[in-house]
């Protein structure tokens, strides 16, 4: 009975499309024909419009071109005062065919059981791969000694992979836990000579796989979607152009993005324009957010959970008689990143502006991108860049005549690299810098290397230069923007603030990048991954 209503459901679908699209033609001049799905994406490619599907939408509403209809393009339709398809007839259909537009944009029509079940068991999310949906498979085989399995895909790109690597990733039950995907896999088990005996195409969306010894005997069956091995592709190439995606870019003019509290508050999408500037510039200011504690709260939330430090989950900045933090003084403070001391220092700094009256004298901040720096100094003095990628700078903070007593000492060094050589992090905070503990014959070539880079680093002009207005709600990266300030004199002027992880900000920019962004990947955050 359901399968003979899904049916049905179908044929009604499937006929309110064609019913549409005739009378857009007439109005349009264009002829829509349902085609299989393959042809679709050929035709998406090459940019000509047969029939609808989710790209094609998106070209349409884009160009302003109305060929059928949508909710989306209605909006459109609407606002400009020019109906297409507005009859009691037609409407009678729309939910039908927004159902059907729904599936297609989930990438669920028409696929089969195994990737519907991967899909129940919470192990494939429409925001996750649907980028990675245009690339289908041409051809798939196994080595000779069965260990390497080579994909060619449609685009002409060239997979390899390892049998091992293959059975790592299997998505079955027995290997993945529902819902979050975590391993079940006991590595003992995994023989190092496995082998892949078969591989078999189910729709273009998923592979199944059988795994053996050397001899032929299966030890496993199990599946894989094919948006994972594309998205995971370890060929050369990929691995070079998902490391240039990563990159940071660094920007000539030193203006902080800004984005009102409104559009921020409002909706994910206003939040994620200011996540975007703080991904790829390091820095973004929100505008106009009220000045009390429940907002301040509220709004660093939306980001990531408040990080709490020995200073507590929020802090005040303003001149104290005896502080136990260079910044709570009216004092110049130099360009540093906060607590370096440690193990990882914060990630996320939000520092809200409460107060700051007129009759202040100074107290201008000014921020620097300390990655571009470090690059910098790397192309110039690189004998001097690579020494502070192996001395280590000891980091402390002391205070005893505290309710809870702070000891803490750490040594890291200032640049820290990948396999690659890419810089990946720096560390540096010149007022923390404890007794240097290094072997006699690298004491003077350290300081010589760390008093080069400092000079660098005080001496560019390559600073962005900011007052606070009260309201102003600045976010950022602690790990990749340097920040320090004039002097002031008068007791009016306050910041409120507080830290996010560096790893849950990375986290949902990267979703918020799939779901709105094209899925393209978040850059380096100046965090310890060699990602």
């Amino acid at each position: 009975m359901a399968s003979s209503r899904l049916l049905a459901d179908r044929k009604v679908i499937s006929s309110c499309i064609i019913h549409i699209t005739r009378v857009l033609s007439a109005n349009t001049g264009n002829c829509l024909i349902p085609r299989p799905r393959n042809v679709t994406k050929q035709i998406n490619r090459s940019g000509v419009a047969l029939y609808h599907t989710n790209n094609l939408s998106k070209q349409i509403n884009r160009s302003g071109v109305a060929l059928y209809h949508t909710n989306n393009l209605s909006k459109q339709i609407n606002r400009s005062g020019v109906a297409l398809c507005h009859t009691n007839s037609q409407a009678k259909y729309s939910r039908h065919v927004n159902e059907a537009i729904d599936l297609e944009e989930e990438g669920q029509s028409d696929e089969g059981p195994l990737l519907s079940d991967l899909r129940k068991r919470g192990l494939y999310t429409h925001d996750r791969y649907r980028h990675y949906h245009k690339y289908t498979i041409k051809d798939i085989f196994a080595s000779e000694d069965k260990k390497v399995v080579t994909v060619r895909w449609d685009d002409g790109h060239i997979s390899e992979f390892d049998a091992i690597w293959l059975r790592h990733l299997c998505h079955c039950k027995d290997c993945k836990h529902d819902t979050n995907g975590m391993l079940k896999i006991d590595w003992r088990d995994l023989p190092l000579d496995i082998c892949v005996l078969s591989t078999e195409l189910e729709g273009d969306r998923m592979l199944v796989f059988r795994w053996g010894s050397p001899d032929g005997q299966e030890l496993h069956r199990g599946i894989i979607p094919v948006a994972t091995l594309r998205c995971y592709c370890y060929s050369k190439k990929s691995i070079r152009d998902r490391r240039e995606r990563r990159a940071m870019t660094f920007v000539e003019e030193k203006t902080i993005p800004e984005v009102e509290y409104e559009d921020f508050h409002a909706s994910e999408k206003g939040l994620y324009e200011c996540l975007t500037h703080v991904n790829d510039q390091g820095i973004c200011v929100v505008k106009n957010v009220p000045t009390d504690d429940a907002t301040f709260k509220k709004t660093a939330t939306r980001i990531g959970p408040l990080l709490p430090t020995v200073y507590g989950e929020t802090f005040s900045v303003f001149p104290s008689p005896k502080p136990v933090n260079a910044a709570y003084s009216s004092d110049k403070l130099a360009l540093h990143m906060d607590l370096p001391f440690y193990e990882i220092a914060p990630g996320l700094q939000i520092l809200h502006c409460w107060r700051f009256d007129t009759d202040t004298i100074g107290g201008a901040s000014n921020f620097l991108d300390i990655h571009e720096m470090a690059h910098k100094f790397r192309q110039e003095s690189p004998e001097l860049f690579d020494r502070l990628a192996r001395l280590p700078v000891t980091f402390n903070s002391i205070h005893y005549n505290r309710t809870v007593p702070v000891h803490m000492e750490n040594q890291k060094t200032v640049f820290s690299l990948n396999h690659y050589g890419e810089l990946v992090s720096v560390t540096y905070h010149p007022m923390t810098m404890g007794p240097t503990e290094l072997p006699k014959e690298d004491m003077v070539p350290f300081y010589e290397a760390y008093t080069a880079f400092h000079k660098m680093v005080t001496q560019t002009d390559s600073k962005y230069q900011f007052k606070f207005s009260v309201g102003d709600f600045l976010v950022f990266n602690n790990r990749r923007v340097l920040h320090g300030r004039d002097a002031f004199t008068g007791s009016g002027r306050h910041l409120q603030g507080t830290y996010i992880d560096l790893s849950n900000f990375h986290s949902y920019v990267q979703a918020l990048h799939n779901k709105y962004g094209e899925g393209r990947l978040a850059s380096r955050s100046g965090s310890h991954s060699w990602l």
